[in-house]
């Protein structure tokens, strides 16, 4: 049985009429759109190469192009209720590791490996000693609040005999926090404090829901605080400054 090219697809209308039906009658999302069509686009490509087709008809079809939404940073109000929030669970290890995270813009991966002896804290100063992306080497200076959790938190350690090396140390394992464990910890408190309306996902990058809320909540406050007023954030790839480390869009 011989295959016939059907009419329809020598020209590229239907390809285009099917994209228009996904995003004006099912309207689905364009990372699904896209998803489709780049199937049919491999399908047709195969088509072609096994002389079935004279041309691909979806080649010249463009995906949908989703804008990227710039990130909205808490305000000083909803700052406060979130860590009232986390305050009111009582939970050392919890406001410490909130705190932390708060005062100096640490990432997930850089929280959760976090050590002790990376700990230099002195009345009057202190910083962390940080091995960031690319083991690249930088100093976060502490104030006077980081440095005081830091010390609460060490000396019930001292008290409740805890031999960990970690700072932020599991209670059921023993070992260092783990990046889903720490976005768990944030999304109950942003749940409490009323603030989980206000994260939005990136289906384009498909971020997880934890690392999109501690970017929300954690790290932004910190980015708005330190720029010049108004001076917006951008990308870097490169510097160890962890203020303009990350992707950042316009203060809402």
């Amino acid at each position: 049985m011989s295959f016939r090219e059907p009419r329809n697809l020598r020209c590229n209308r239907p390809v285009t009429r099917y994209r228009t039906h996904l995003q004006q009658e099912v309207q689905c999302k364009p990372a699904t759109i896209n998803r489709y069509l780049v199937s049919l686009k491999r399908y047709f490509a195969w088509l072609t190469e096994q002389s079935l087709l004279d041309r691909n008809p979806a080649h010249p079809i463009k995906l949908v192009k989703a804008v990227e939404q710039a990130s909205h940073r808490m305000d000083d109000q909803q700052e406060s209720a979130f860590v009232a929030t986390v305050q009111h669970g009582r939970r050392l290890r919890d406001i410490v590791l909130i705190t932390l995270m708060l005062h100096t813009g640490l990432r997930v991966g850089e929280v959760c490996s976090l050590q002790w002896h990376d700990v230099a804290s002195h009345p009057r100063s202190g910083h962390l000693k940080i091995w960031g992306k690319r083991h690249k080497y930088r100093e976060v200076p502490l104030n006077s609040t980081a440095r005081r959790v830091l010390e609460e938190l060490k000396t019930q350690h001292k008290q409740d005999g805890d031999l960990s090396t970690f700072v932020f140390a599991s209670i059921r394992t023993g070992d260092c926090l783990t990046p889903r464990a720490i976005g768990f910890i944030v999304k109950k408190y942003a749940r409490q404090a009323g603030l989980m309306l206000l994260i939005r996902l990136k289906n384009k990058d498909r971020v997880a829901l934890s690392f999109c809320l501690y970017s929300f909540l954690l790290r932004w406050p910190l980015v708005t605080r330190t720029l010049p007023l108004g001076q917006p954030a951008v990308r870097r790839k490169d510097g160890p400054n962890p203020v303009l480390n990350a992707t950042w869009g316009l203060p809402k």
